[in-house]
């Protein structure tokens, strides 16, 4: 039986394994949202850099600034959306944890022609086009929810008023409320509507080198793994069947978040914040924590 409690001095640590259980197409919508809202509004701060260590995921530091959502306002507005908020984003932490360890372990890399090339289409594509108009739609509708909220508004009538139409799911407004907490988080979003181009939502050619280009292209190789020990799947490759709820496209989301579930139990985790361990999971759409002491 593994040690309950880590050599980190006095302060105890749970060892634990965390799983997948977030709706996996609300949790990539709002992860996809944030990532755009990140990088419009540039974020001074890496937060996986700011505050202490509270835990480690296979050696790798957690740091508070990664998890931590901060003091509120609206303190009763937001205190149930703190620890889903929190649980997401530690959860996310694993994911990006285990994906980069499987990119490393594969050795894969992208050239530099490569990531021009990818930037160019990117910049071609009229999808890119369509996202960018979503995304900023999006923002200026939060904008005003936020300010509505600021003036004395609901924040359910806020998001009614402002932000449903914009296409903005109801999982994604509550994680940007519970992140709207911290005072430079509506200021950012003015900023970043302000500044906000197609060419610098895109990016420059670092990011077509950087992990979410490896993790593209590791999700391929993956595929094509699985593909050659199943049948089912590989026919599914082939058409390329679109939207949850298509049996085909469930069948294959299925298959991979269990070849990823696999991973994650062999990521060794470590939280010493004893509060921050028991509070994930307090519904569907936590982290889960196979074992927690009594």
């Amino acid at each position: 039986m593994r040690k309950l409690f880590g050599d980190c001095g006095r302060r105890p640590a749970l060892h634990l394994r965390l799983q997948f259980a977030i709706s996996r197409f609300a949790w990539l919508a709002a992860v996809l949202f944030a990532v755009t809202l990140a990088s419009a509004a540039e974020v001074p701060q890496d937060p996986k850099q700011r505050g202490s260590v509270i835990g480690v995921i296979d050696g790798v530091p957690i740091h508070e600034g990664a998890v931590r959502v901060g003091p509120a306002a609206r303190e009763a507005e937001v205190e149930a959306l703190r620890p889903r908020q929190e649980c997401l984003m530690l959860n996310r932490l694993l994911w990006d944890a285990v994906r980069d360890k499987e990119v490393k372990r594969r050795g894969l890399f992208i050239s530099d022609e490569e990531a021009e090339a990818a930037r160019r289409k990117a910049l071609e594509s009229v999808e890119t086009r369509a996202a960018f108009e979503r995304s900023r739609n999006m923002m200026i509708a939060e904008i005003a929810a936020l300010d509505a909220i600021n003036t004395g508004t609901d924040p359910e009538e806020a998001y009614r008023l402002h932000v449903a139409q914009s296409g903005m799911s109801h999982s994604v407004w509550e994680s940007n409320l519970a992140q709207a907490v911290d005072p430079s988080y509506l200021p950012g979003l003015k900023t970043g509507i302000q500044t906000m181009t197609l060419d610098r939502m895109v990016g420059g050619v670092d990011r077509y080198k950087g992990s979410n280009a490896l993790r593209k292209r590791l999700a391929r190789i993956i595929d094509a793994e699985l593909a050659a020990g199943d049948a089912r799947f590989a026919a599914g490759l082939a058409t390329n069947p679109q939207g949850p709820g298509n049996p085909d496209y469930d069948y294959m989301d299925n298959r991979r978040l269990a070849w990823w579930t696999e991973r994650t139990r062999k990521m060794d985790v470590i939280i010493y914040d004893q509060r921050l361990a028991k509070q994930c999971p307090i519904s569907d759409g936590q982290v889960r924590l196979d074992a927690i002491p009594k």
